[in-house]
């Protein structure tokens, strides 16, 4: 069920595909590592938001926005596309918006499991007697012990992005729930990522989901690193960890390959597969830009209100802009 002027091929994505699994192991990896080296030789600085680490955080703005437009300008509508041509004439679906619907439920999804990652990280740190640090997505008053102007971000992945200071890495600590917290909501997003970039048969699509998932394996990997590096954990454990979060993404993308291959890329199951992956990697890339890299990076900000910080603030914007526009103009392509 093919439809003339559609940008699918079996022949034309497996070199994509098999540049997507090089892509994410190596910026998995390289994510990973730097916050591990930071801790061990103190190479790298980790700045807080836009007033820190301005290399970071200006590359922290171009991902966000590449990450934003493949969510919106690729994947959304290659989902509504593909289930559109599945849709039986007349029938409900083809009159409900399913993609854009998965995509809502999607972004609720990794929602409630930061949620729930962020109360298991708060009973943790309560356990030890230590001052909360894992987010909530309140813009307010302060909580006890906190300085006026922080926004708390609902992710302890994000926690990273949303410290206004600078933690002495010669100094790791160990927290009950940092063996636990990171993996599941950085798993479950890479897991259908890979999915989706494994089993989708669109050149147009999987093109700018390389690009967007090498960012969001990069940070995710940082972030990873950056809980490892703050924990107690013996080489081997810190080994394992990054490893398997490593591979996850390229095993998911290897995975979805071998689903593909076994049933007809023009029929209507491969469409309503493609269809609901790129639905829910849709809403999970615009939930992990939206909420931790731009909310995190620029609503997060301790230091806006200086000129250095202003002056920063606004390459990060352009920044912004700037990946959005790069990704976005893709689609002329498609």
């Amino acid at each position: 069920m093919e439809i003339e002027g559609e940008c699918r091929g079996d022949a034309a994505t497996l070199p994509l595909k098999l540049a997507a699994i090089a892509a994410a192991i190596a910026a998995g990896a390289a994510g990973v590592a730097i916050p591990l080296a930071r801790r061990q030789r103190r190479l790298v600085k980790s700045g807080g938001g836009i007033g820190g680490g301005g290399g970071l955080a200006v590359g922290r703005a171009i991902a966000a926005g590449a990450i934003l437009a493949a969510g919106f300008v690729h994947a959304l509508p290659a989902a509504s596309a593909s289930i559109a041509a599945a849709a039986p004439r007349g029938g409900i679906w083809s009159e409900f918006p399913l993609a854009k619907f998965a995509a809502m439920v999607a972004a609720l999804g990794t929602l409630a499991i930061d949620l729930a990652g962020t109360r298991r990280h708060d009973e943790g740190r309560e356990e030890k007697g230590n001052q909360t640090e894992a987010v909530r997505l309140v813009i307010g008053s302060p909580g006890p012990g906190e300085r006026s102007g922080v926004i708390r971000i609902v992710g302890v992945h994000a926690g990273a992005a949303a410290h206004g200071d600078e933690e002495d890495a010669s100094h790791p600590r160990h927290d009950v729930a940092s063996d636990h917290i990171p993996g599941l909501g950085i798993a479950s997003r890479s897991v259908i990522i890979g999915l989706s970039l494994g089993a989708s048969q669109s050149p147009c699509v999987i093109g700018p989901l390389i690009i967007a998932s090498t960012f969001h394996q990069f940070f995710e990997g940082f972030a990873l690193g950056d809980c490892i590096s703050q924990a107690l954990f013996d080489r081997l454990k810190e080994v394992l960890m990054a490893f398997s979060f490593t591979v996850t993404t390229p095993a998911a993308i290897g995975i979805g390959l071998v689903v593909a291959s076994t049933y007809n890329p023009d029929g209507l199951t491969a469409r309503i597969v493609e269809g609901i992956l790129n639905s829910i990697t849709a809403g999970i890339l615009i939930y992990f830009a939206l909420i931790n890299l731009i909310v995190a990076d620029f609503l997060g900000n301790q230091r806006r209100t200086t000129d250095d910080g202003n002056r920063h603030l606004i390459w990060c914007y352009i920044s912004l802009f700037l990946g959005a526009a790069l990704v976005s103009l893709t689609a002329l392509w498609d």
